[in-house]
């Protein structure tokens, strides 16, 4: 009798303990403790790919407020993937701990989320562009951090109550495209939900009139561009390549990217790949910088990295 009692104990507190993470993630404001944890998180899902695909170590700088103007970016240098992460958006009242995540998965898209890559006259081919960050991001990597980190123990009930606040629009669609798997329908809602904390962050914070109102009942206009943007678009072209990532259904553990249905890269950045060179064939030898201005995060105030 002890033990079945001991038992029950254990698994009311599993339960209990889990469920207030998955409540955490959708709360605002970021804890120094949770700030650490998530890309401790990532880290350990990454760092062995970064060695493997792209013969990198990697290195994280985790800053506070931004000390002498450093922001959130990445460098390669030699054989290191150096990835830097401050606080500054990650302490904003609207930034959910999954939007953080979000974020983080961002940095490492730079390093590990494939074609379109900056040109020679400007990244030498080393990182991936902006909005390729940002489709890595939500189609790969914060589905992977959603199910390889203590996440995965989540019941289907209690996930299928914190995405029940999103948009019917947005649900209808991750149930379009995982319609044979109700788990992945589900983290596909959690990854746009973190999508829709950023549109929240970018409208509340947004200093310019170019992208008018952020909202997931827009299309972003096609890029004037003659080719792919290597640059951010609009807020409103960020947060739809989020949410193109998370309607994504190619296998979160390939380099492949969805070249149909809701899960295509947005032609408000994405024009197609130019001829480049696999990332790991690229000369390493000289110190090649990417840096996020994140803050403020807005697109028309972050066209230099």
């Amino acid at each position: 009798m002890r033990y079945f009692f001991s038992s029950m104990l254990l698994t009311f507190l599993s339960t209990f303990l889990v469920t207030t993470t998955i409540i955490s993630a959708g709360l605002a404001t970021v804890t120094s403790e949770r700030f650490d944890e998530i890309i401790d998180d990532i880290q350990k899902i990454y760092a062995s790919t970064i060695k493997s695909e792209r013969d990198l170590n990697l290195f994280i700088m985790r800053l506070g407020m931004s000390p002498n103007g450093l922001r959130d970016g990445v460098a390669i240098v030699g054989k290191r993937a150096m990835i830097t992460i401050s606080k500054v958006v990650a302490s904003d009242a609207n930034i959910t701990e999954d939007a953080f995540a979000m974020l983080v998965c961002h940095e490492f898209g730079h390093v590990l989320g494939g074609r379109p890559t900056f040109d020679k006259k400007g990244m030498i081919g080393i990182t991936s562009v902006e909005g390729q960050a940002d489709y890595w991001a939500a189609a790969k990597c914060f589905k992977k951090y959603a199910t390889k980190t203590k996440m995965n123990l989540i019941s289907q009930k209690v996930l299928e109550n914190f995405v029940s606040d999103i948009p019917d629009v947005i649900a209808k669609k991750c149930k379009k495209n995982f319609s044979q798997d109700t788990y992945k329908s589900l983290i596909c809602q959690r990854t746009a939900k973190a999508a829709l904390s950023l549109k929240d962050y970018f409208n509340l914070n947004k200093s310019t009139n170019d992208d008018d109102y952020v909202s997931e009942n827009k299309v972003a206009k096609k890029t004037k561009s003659l080719t792919t943007l290597t640059t951010y678009g609009t807020n409103q072209c960020r947060f739809e390549t989020y949410l193109r990532g998370a309607y994504c259904d190619s296998d979160i553990n390939s380099n492949s990217n969805c070249t149909v249905g809701d899960g295509v890269r947005p032609n408000c950045w994405y024009l197609g790949d130019r001829g480049e060179e696999p990332l790991r064939s690229l000369q390493m030898n000289s110190v090649i910088q990417h840096t996020d201005h994140t803050e403020s995060l807005q697109m028309q105030n972050c066209k230099q990295k």
